[in-house]
């Protein structure tokens, strides 16, 4: 097939007058960014329209399959466009590490865990002693056992009731 130079201008000038994938990319986001990580079509329909002007146009193709096509945004069953690269790093969160900084946070803010005397939080306390002894050679098994033991007694009297003696 033989294309004139004419032809070969008018092909590079329509390619360049499309506005290129990264561009859209950073709009889409931006928009959702905006919308805190979902929105429907129009708002983002609206700021790629914005792109255009009489020498650039959006990809032919349709609004839905342009913003689908960008990385990391898909479609929610209900319509909305949703930023998954902001959901992907809390879905690989496991519940134990989730639970640790929520446990953490309370026990950093409450004043229930904190030793009257000396202000100290007392589960910190605690950690500081477990490690105490596991740098001075104590057992880790032997440890794990006292510490189950500690926690079997604590069970043990909440299930008991009140003491009245």
């Amino acid at each position: 097939m033989k294309i004139t130079k004419t032809r070969l201008k008018q092909i590079i000038k329509e390619e360049i007058a499309v506005v290129n994938q990264e561009t859209i990319a950073d709009t889409v986001m931006d928009v959702l960014s905006a919308e805190g990580g979902a929105a429907g079509t129009e708002p983002i329909e609206d700021a790629l329209e914005d792109l255009e002007d009489e020498d650039i146009s959006l990809p032919d193709e349709s609004i839905e399959d342009i913003i689908s096509g960008v990385a990391g945004v898909k479609r929610h069953a209900d319509g909305d466009y949703i930023d998954t690269t902001q959901l992907e790093g809390v879905l690989k969160m496991s519940k134990h590490e989730l639970s640790k900084i929520i446990k953490t946070s309370l026990l950093e803010t409450s004043d229930a865990f904190r030793d009257r005397r000396t202000g100290k939080n007392l589960f910190f306390m605690i950690n500081d002693a477990v490690d105490q002894l596991l740098n001075n050679g104590f057992d880790a098994i032997e440890l794990a056992n006292e510490l189950r033991g500690l926690a079997n007694d604590v069970e043990d009297s909440v299930n008991a009731g009140p003491d009245l003696d």
